[in-house]
């Protein structure tokens, strides 16, 4: 490569990192900030300007050096700016090219976010319909036990509605409010995941077409659905419900003997046992806790370098090879220079098959017949060039005067 195509490419090279550069820092600027940006496009033409005559200087010097000294002096000094090349130039030229790609990537990011923390939330709320069917049968006990006194005296073996088919049916009746609100907060909830999955699709398509704004409504949407969702509070009422399930039992006036005493006093802590297991039972689901409100915000370029690296690898590898290009032109012309300075040294540098070439071909020299020149001319045998030592007593007696 001539040294002018070289320079060619060192200032291609300096100018598309110089603007690389200036691109990347500008979008750590406002929009509006001029001054910022103009700061930034002059840090570009210095950026570039700095490149190129750094390169310049190490193509022009580290070849020629011959010295091994100077020579390792000479990489160590390319190898320090090359650190800071890579280190500042090559980091925003790598910001400029992965931008849009970790936006992208940002976004993506943020919906999964939203989505494990909805889902988290469904799940949270969701856990009380395992115990539904627990509360439901307790409900359907205590009816049938009901239905039993009064039909054929099934505690009592006296028919017929009294004080114990009473007091059974003021218990069935507070199961049977704990169920209705139960499952009053079951449909809620259903009612409001059905809202939430058509806000997180909504999300998820405003994302894939980059509509930021749109994407903020949908979020709020989400964020109030599981708002919503941690107001039921579902668990805890039933827990509450189940707990207190025959406090405040009114018993009836009717009581005539000791014996519907005892029973009515049996059902409601037979009743009450039951309830408590319940209640533990609906105590020992862990809730999740709720998340705060989601928020979709635009990452730091430089942390988003950082975070993302890995799914950037290739503007990586060419945001590098940008800047180390200049540095693998001039190994190989260091290379190049040391391969032809070799030549002069043969012995130590060529091979055994060059030195015997070389020797084949100077015997060939040596054996070619020379032409044998004209002796009919009258040429002395020595001519002193020397006019101070001419004999001027023998002036013009030059074929005596001229021997020795």
């Amino acid at each position: 490569m001539t040294k002018k195509w070289t320079q060619t490419v060192i200032f291609i090279v300096a100018v598309v990192s110089g603007v690389l550069n200036y691109d990347g820092l500008s979008s750590l600027v406002a929009p509006d900030d001029w001054w910022l940006k103009s700061v930034c496009a002059m840090t570009g033409v210095a950026v570039a300007l700095s490149l190129s005559l750094f390169w310049n200087w190490a193509f022009e010097t580290l070849p020629d050096l011959k010295s091994r000294s100077k020579r390792i002096v000479g990489w160590l000094v390319v190898w320090t700016g090359l650190s800071l090349i890579v280190s500042l130039s090559s980091y925003w030229n790598v910001a400029s090219l992965t931008r849009s790609e970790i936006d992208r990537l940002a976004e993506r990011a943020a919906v999964e976010r939203v989505e494990y923390q909805y889902n988290l939330a469904v799940r949270s709320i969701q856990k009380s319909r395992s115990v539904a069917s627990d509360i439901s049968s307790l409900h359907s006990d205590t009816l049938t036990l009901q239905e039993m006194e009064v039909s054929s005296g099934g505690t009592s073996a006296s028919a017929g509605e009294g004080a114990i088919s009473n007091t059974m049916g003021q218990v069935a009746g507070r199961v049977h409010s704990v169920v209705k609100a139960l499952q009053a907060s079951t449909n809620k909830v259903d009612q409001l995941q059905s809202k939430g999955d058509q806000c997180l699709d909504l999300l998820r398509v405003t994302i894939t077409s980059g509509n930021i704004d749109k994407a903020g409504e949908h979020l709020s949407c989400v964020n109030g659905v599981i708002a919503q969702m941690a107001g039921q509070d579902v668990l805890t009422s039933t827990v509450r419900g189940l707990e207190n399930l025959t406090a405040g039992i009114v018993l009836p006036a009717n009581i005539k003997t000791k014996s519907q005493r005892d029973i009515i006093d049996g059902f409601i802590t037979e009743s009450q046992e039951k309830a408590n297991k319940i209640a533990k039972s609906v105590g020992q689901i862990e809730q999740g806790k709720l998340p705060e409100p989601l928020t979709l915000e635009r990452p730091n370029i430089m942390r988003g370098v950082l975070e993302y690296w890995q799914s950037i690898l290739p503007a990586i590898a060419t945001a590098l090879g940008l800047d180390l290009l200049p540095l693998i032109i001039l190994m190989f012309k260091t290379l190049l220079r040391d391969e032809r300075d070799s030549k002069d040294d043969p012995r130590n540098h060529w091979t055994a098959v060059e030195l015997i070439d070389a020797a084949k071909q100077l015997k060939m020299i040596d054996d070619f017949p020379q032409k044998p020149g004209n002796r009919g001319l009258d040429v002395p045998d020595y001519i002193d060039f020397n006019p101070g030592s001419i004999d001027t007593n023998n002036r013009g007696q030059l074929g005596d005067g001229c021997k020795e």
